[in-house]
């Protein structure tokens, strides 16, 4: 919803590589899908599972939002269940929202802070929804032994990002391209945490 096939081309030459489109809200059953048989789900299972579905375009958020209201409840729900079933190890990519706004604070945010968001405000659907599908995550592990970890992503950059969705970095890139001045919504004390892509990969595998 918040990507591009165009993106993974690279990886679609690979005989290893299979995408599949689907949505994970009405997961189909894996081992029934013609283009999984080489790997032989039934016998060899699903080792690891990656979950980062979520639709995050600041630009589409209202049109996106009981998409997220659902990926994050129902749609985290479907895939813990194939890790249950295939005793698959599982990584949650979450998100720093979940910490709540920082208001005037402006501090350096420690991971077992609890947070506090307004669970009906009008980014709600996304920020509570993170803060929920890790609830659900944490009880998955604890009541059905499910190997999960969860990541907290804070602001993510790299190549292929659209230049036309409402993010910091690369409305600074349109910007810049177009001679207007770089804006940045805040005071002189603004502060955010980046981190390159790959970076984010390599962290987490």
């Amino acid at each position: 919803m918040s990507s591009e096939v165009k993106n993974i081309e690279s990886f679609l030459a690979n005989p290893n590589f299979v995408f599949i489109k689907a949505d994970i809200n009405e997961l189909p059953d894996l081992e029934s899908l013609p283009d999984l048989q080489r790997f032989k789900i039934q016998f060899q299972g699903i080792q690891e599972i990656y979950n980062l579905a979520c639709p995050m375009s600041p630009l589409n958020f209202e049109k996106n939002k009981m998409q997220n209201v659902l990926v994050n409840s129902l749609g985290v729900k479907n895939v813990l269940d194939v890790a249950v079933k295939y005793q698959s190890t599982f990584v949650q990519f979450s998100s720093s929202v979940i910490y709540g706004p920082r208001g005037e604070r402006n501090v350096k945010i420690r991971e077992n802070e609890p947070g506090s968001v307004d669970v009906t405000s009008e980014r709600a659907s996304y920020d509570e929804g993170k803060r929920f599908a890790e609830t659900i995550v944490a009880t998955y592990r604890a009541v059905r032994g499910v190997d999960a970890k969860i990541v907290r992503i804070f602001r993510t950059y790299g190549p292929l990002m659209p230049l036309n969705d409402q993010q910091m970095l690369p409305d600074f890139i349109s910007d810049a391209l177009d001679n207007k001045d770089l804006i940045i919504y805040g005071d002189e004390n603004f502060s955010s945490s980046f981190c390159y892509v790959a970076d984010v990969v390599d962290a987490v595998i």
